[in-house]
């Protein structure tokens, strides 16, 4: 017998029919939120999901999903669409991107997703943390990735480099076919070993290392571990009722405890290397890191002002070794898949256009005769049209291809009387603007030249984002395009490639979705043939 019917089973019919006008009523309440705003807005089909819907069924890619959104409000400055019930703006106009990024930054200062750094202490890195601790670690962070500090690690760069260069010539000597994106990760790999770690991971010649069986891990595409990416970006309520975390907790403390126990090994034996690790343990004994003499053009990105006059950086925390192992893991995660799969998506298009290929070789050849045939970081800055091919595969192949933020203080659109609430969020779908022909006519076509000084003055800045703007740019810029470029001139010196045979073609349709990175990798290998 029921309790309210005689029937158990019309109780249970019931109760689901009430819980079910119940989430429409909610859902049809969430989703009247721009209507009620008087903001122009894409309607949310009849979905749990909002306009999101292609992305959570993996129909299509976070690129794809949203450059239809953006398309669908073209001649927009902005408007209104719908992630679940949760609704958000989407920008479009890159003057209203600026007003984000730089000139209402403080409005804007937080990313979306919010992380658990009691349960998994490093999700506490510089990407995820929010509000006064971010501002405070990224003023004392700023020196750590300057053209000086660079410089002192570029040597290690070169010896990756080289050693992957007899790596691959080895397979070019058997005519055979090496897959790109595989090649690139063991490089970038071995490269935050020495640099971030202290540590020869010993990737280039042993793929099935521990270090890179732990990088897959972290990449990991199970199906719990996209149900769980998918909750904390849809449902973080849910998400944190669970304690969900967004990396695994045994490979998080993996990396802590490596990090902790070089650490302690250098602090004991007074070892000091030029390396990242090194100048964290200066900053946590001196609680700064020494600054270059003199600050250089290329720097001028990491010294944006990150506050008000009124609130600059005053309040301090800990910076205890466990912080500091977050910084590190951060620094591997960047590298891993996203500056490997830029990478590996440049000799692609290097493969496909044989006479941009050659240019990058005679400039290259030509840059190496002027420093004694050595690959220094002096030469690598005076190779532009190399530059301008790696800014070129940014443009088309954007790491993230949607940059967030989530409303800080109450901020009024410009134009409008919307007020943007305190906790509200907002997209820049930098991969749609990137691919936009008003800005970048035939973008699918590959065209270094759209980033000669000349043309690039003929658009907005804020049309170009791989790294994103303002005081939360990448703070490792400088050196992921000096890894890409330092390794590129090596590799295109010496080994002509091309596609291989068994070449799967690569675009965007097949590049691959990672819910919690949100990063464009393609979803087959790339292999070439080298000769």
């Amino acid at each position: 017998m029921g309790l309210i019917f005689d029937s158990l089973y019309v109780d249970v019919a019931v109760e689901a029919a009430t819980l079910l006008v119940l989430i429409c009523i909610f859902y049809s309440y969430s989703y009247g939120y721009w209507r009620r705003r008087n903001i122009i807005y894409i309607p949310a089909p009849f979905s749990i999901f909002g306009n999101v819907g292609d992305l959570i069924f993996m129909k299509k890619t976070t690129a794809l999903v949203s450059r239809d959104l953006y398309n669908k409000l073209d001649g927009e400055p902005y408007g209104g669409i719908f992630i679940g019930a949760t609704p958000v703006m989407l920008i479009r106009d890159p003057e209203v991107i600026k007003q984000v990024f730089v000139k209402n930054f403080t409005s804007f200062m937080d990313r979306h997703l919010d992380i658990n750094e009691k349960v998994n202490p490093v999700e506490e890195n510089l990407f995820f943390m929010k509000g006064e601790k971010w501002r405070w670690l990224r003023s004392k962070l700023t020196p750590t990735f300057s053209s000086g500090k660079l410089k002192m690690m570029f040597q290690v760069l070169t010896e990756c480099a080289s050693e992957m260069n007899t790596y691959v010539e080895s397979i070019a000597s058997k005519q055979e076919s090496i897959e790109m994106r595989e090649l690139f990760a063991q490089y970038n790999t071995e490269i935050i070993g020495s640099c971030a770690f202290g540590i020869k991971f010993n990737t280039i010649n042993n793929p099935k290392s521990e270090f890179r069986a732990i990088g897959r891990t972290i990449f990991d595409q199970s199906f719990f571990q996209m149900m769980k990416g998918l909750i904390i970006t849809i449902f973080p309520g849910l998400a944190k009722c669970f304690t969900f975390t967004i990396f695994d907790l045994k490979t998080s403390q993996f990396f802590r405890g490596i990090v902790e126990d070089t650490i302690a090994h250098r602090e004991k034996n007074e070892i000091s290397r030029n390396d990242f690790l090194q100048l964290l343990i200066q900053l946590k004994k001196k609680g700064y890191v020494t600054e270059d003499s003199t600050q250089l053009k290329e720097d001028a990105y990491l010294y944006y002002k990150i506050g008000d006059e009124g609130s600059s950086v005053r309040k301090e925390f800990e910076l205890t070794d466990g912080l500091l192992a977050a910084q590190c893991f951060v620094f591997f995660l960047a590298g891993f898949e996203t500056s490997s799969a830029v990478a590996s998506f440049c000799m692609y298009e290097l493969a496909l256009n044989p006479d941009i290929q050659e240019r990058v070789r005679e400039e290259v050849d030509a840059v190496l005769k002027e420093h004694n045939e050595a690959i220094t970081y002096e030469a690598v800055q005076k190779m532009g049209y190399l530059g301008r091919v790696v800014d070129e595969t940014l443009r088309k192949y954007p790491t993230i291809p949607q940059l967030e933020r989530k409303c800080t203080r109450p901020f009024t659109f410009p134009g409008t009387d919307y007020v943007m609430e305190k906790g509200a969020k907002l997209i820049i779908p930098s991969y749609a603007i990137q691919h936009d022909p008003q800005y970048y006519p035939d973008p699918e076509r590959f065209d270094p030249e759209r980033f000669t000084e000349e043309a690039k003055q003929f658009r907005h800045p804020f049309t170009y984002l791989p790294f994103g703007e303002g005081p939360r740019i990448c703070i490792g810029e400088s050196f992921s395009l000096l890894d890409m470029s330092g390794f590129l001139a090596h590799r295109v010196s010496q080994i002509k490639s091309a596609p291989s045979a068994q070449y799967l073609k690569v675009c965007v349709r097949n590049v691959r979705h990672l819910p919690l990175c949100i990063v464009l990798i393609t979803d087959a290998a790339v292999p070439f043939c080298c000769r």
